[in-house]
């Protein structure tokens, strides 16, 4: 597992990567909007919450293959100095 986290004054990135097969496109697609696993006995609810809860924040979470293998999760939350957060 890597992980890279970033400030910019507008908002935090937080990178977390690792190695492996990569995401086919429908987990992607769904990453978020309905509860997915691939696990024989997952419930797929991990991404969904984090993304429900991350979203709330006015930040987004992004899935990506990465090069090599593998899949990166990105998390990307606005400074509460940032006009979307100051309006929501």
């Amino acid at each position: 597992m890597e992980w890279d986290c970033r400030w910019d004054g507008r908002g935090l990135t937080l990178e977390v990567g690792v190695r492996g097969a990569g995401l086919t496109h429908a987990p992607q697609q769904a990453a978020g909007q309905s509860p997915y696993t691939d696990k024989a006995h997952g419930l797929g609810l991990g991404l969904f919450l984090a993304h429900a809860i991350i979203h709330r924040l006015d930040g987004r979470v992004t899935l990506l293959n990465r090069e090599g293998g593998g899949v990166c999760t990105r998390v990307e939350l606005p400074s509460a100095a940032t006009p979307a957060a100051a309006a929501g």
